[in-house]
């Protein structure tokens, strides 16, 4: 199996440099998503989110954008819309649904950061819209269940 080149990449994570501008330096995506299970299980769900989302037609523009605000999962292109995806991914949905961890506070946050994408790419603000895709999976031997919420927030 697989495994990214963790050394390399965790050295520069504790180097005493700082970073350009007085900005947040985030870890090499390689290094991030194979850190911890859940983290990978997070990478896992958004690249499950991608195919889904490319069975049906929607172009994946960017992954994981960030900026020092913070983080927007997914940045897709349906016909003549940019969507904002939060991809949601979780064991179970006994207590209660994926799309409930999305609160105020992470709304917001996905708004700013994509109002700051939308400025840098020079977009139209109006041809926009912020969707959810749900993950949930109970067992390994389970099929993933997933749910797209078009226009969440």
């Amino acid at each position: 199996m697989w495994s990214p080149p963790l050394f390399k990449n965790m050295i520069n994570l504790f180097s005493t440099q700082k970073p350009e501008q007085g900005l947040k330096k985030r870890p090499h995506r390689s290094v991030r998503a194979w850190l911890t299970p859940h983290l990978r299980l997070g990478f896992l769900a958004e690249r499950q989110a991608c195919a889904y989302l490319q069975k049906r037609g929607v172009t994946i523009i960017e992954r994981n954008y960030w900026t020092p605000e913070g983080e927007i999962d997914l940045i897709a292109r349906d016909r003549q819309k940019t969507i904002f995806i939060e991809v949601k991914f979780r064991s179970s949905s006994r207590f209660a649904p994926p799309e409930a961890s999305v609160d105020r506070k992470k709304r917001q946050t996905i708004k700013h950061v994509a109002c700051e994408y939308i400025r840098k790419k020079n977009l139209d603000s109006n041809a926009c819209r912020y969707d959810i895709i749900t993950l949930v999976r109970s067992s390994l031997w389970e099929k993933t269940n997933i749910r797209w919420l078009k226009d969440a927030f």
